[in-house]
């Protein structure tokens, strides 16, 4: 499965005969001398049957050295535009760091990281574009949860079509060797997840819902979120005994449990402590009196 970007206006039609099944597009700036994608071409692209994934740039390195203040601006530059082009709240935006980057640097952007997904304030999911290290080091220590879109820079940090931080590899095929685009004004991609991205995807698209569950990670998830709903169970109880916890409706609890699972539903793979997880987001959302 193939996808297109360019900051050129390039053909949308002769990307689909190609084989895209996505189109990325800058949201900001002027990437190339040109302005970045516009609303209609965005619905063109849906009504093509193409995915969208969104792509925030303003230089190759600046995202290395703004800093947690520049993350927030960017984060929030990145709200203004997506609502602009009416992007659904819940997509993915990807964020690019398109320069080599030395590992050591890794918590320095990992800080600019922290500002973006501030800005993005639960609005739109944050992604990444770089090399795999970086990558990877986004997904490990929490701060992304989609799969993101690997630099085809094979001599930079990290490059792996298979690392578990990549959903998307630049000018190269599922197996590492270098593609060459056909169509003019684009640089060729190949898409390895395309449920995990976090693009917006039209309704009828194949890839609008996650992909199927084996029933082992089912099992997984079930008997994880039934350790998790036992203890908010307790931690939201109804305030029967005078211990001084707030009274929670059921209502609230409900939709808490229902968060929960959307949540859990990403953590198959990981390792999850559920009291932990439990008292943090009863401390967050503030739901037993101190």
């Amino acid at each position: 499965m193939r996808a297109y970007d360019g900051a050129s206006p390039f053909s949308l039609t002769d990307a689909k005969a190609a084989g895209a099944v996505l189109i990325t597009g800058y949201i900001v700036g002027r990437p190339g001398g040109y302005d970045p994608i516009s609303r209609a071409r965005v619905q063109e692209i849906l009504s093509l049957g193409l995915g969208f994934l969104p792509n925030w740039e303003r230089g190759a390195d600046y995202l290395v050295n703004c800093g947690h203040g520049g993350g927030i601006a960017a984060g929030q530059e990145a709200v203004t535009a997506l609502r602009t082009l009416d992007i659904p709240e819940g997509t993915a935006c990807t964020f690019s760091w398109d320069t080599y980057i030395r590992p050591a640097l890794y918590p320095q952007c990992g800080q600019v990281a922290d500002g973006i997904i501030a800005g993005l304030a639960g609005r739109y999911e944050f992604s990444a574009y770089g090399q795999g290290g970086l990558l990877d080091y986004f997904r490990s220590t929490g701060r992304m949860a989609v799969k993101a879109w690997l630099s085809g820079s094979e001599s930079f940090p990290g490059f792996d079509v298979t690392a578990p931080a990549v959903g998307m590899v630049q000018s190269h095929d599922a197996s590492g060797r270098w593609l060459k685009t056909t169509v003019s004004g684009t640089d060729v991609n190949t898409v390895l997840d395309p449920y995990n991205l976090g693009a917006l995807w039209p309704a009828n698209s194949p890839y609008a819902q996650e992909a199927d569950m084996t029933p082992a990670q089912e099992a997984a998830i079930t008997a994880r979120f039934d350790k998790i709903d036992e203890r908010l169970t307790a931690l939201f109880a109804v305030d029967t005994n005078g211990d001084g916890k707030r009274d929670i409706t059921g209502t609230v609890q409900g939709a808490v449990r229902t968060e929960l699972a959307r949540v859990m539903s990403h953590l198959a793979a990981g390792s999850v402590d559920p009291v932990a997880l439990a008292k943090a987001i009863a401390a967050h959302v503030d739901l037993v009196a101190k």
